[in-house]
């Protein structure tokens, strides 16, 4: 069985999205409903409402270790995998082409083919420790030089 470790990058507490998206839908439910004459209050309540439902969708994907779209953290025997956050690409890096590793504050260098490349990632300090800390494990298991 392959091993696999997989870190969460916790950007923002869950629970500010949540609270942030059930106002929003409350204001604009509000809105909808008090809005008999005004097409303002209308839009108004309608965009506070998708606005409020994009907040709590984000709250729910981007804070689940089994999301696929959430920002983590992958090691596996084979690849280092890294998806930043909920909208941007997810990059994938095998361990038999990283020559070196340099750990960063909230940055990761990998030199392949000797030419590094750097990646920057928003978590807090435990959760970068402990990514700092499997990554060292990873590269002394698969004799990769660190950097730092």
């Amino acid at each position: 069985m392959k091993e696999r470790e997989v870190y969460l990058l916790h950007k923002q507490p869950k629970m500010i999205f949540v609270i942030l998206g059930l106002i929003l839908i409350i204001q604009g439910v509000f809105k909808l409903i008090g809005s008999t004459v005004l097409i303002v209050n209308l839009l108004l309540g309608i965009v506070l409402t998708l606005l409020g439902l994009g907040s709590l969708i984000y709250a729910l994907l981007n804070n689940k270790i089994r999301s696929k779209k959430a920002g983590r953290v992958e090691l596996t025997d084979d690849v280092f995998f890294i998806k930043q956050d909920l909208f941007k690409a997810p990059i994938t890096i095998k361990w038999a082409d990283i020559q070196a590793i340099d750990l960063g504050d909230y940055i990761l260098g990998f030199k392949k083919d000797d030419k590094m490349y750097y990646i920057n990632y928003n978590t807090k300090k435990d959760s970068s420790e402990e990514i700092k800390s499997a990554l060292r494990k990873y590269a002394e298991k698969k004799d990769i030089k660190l950097i730092t």
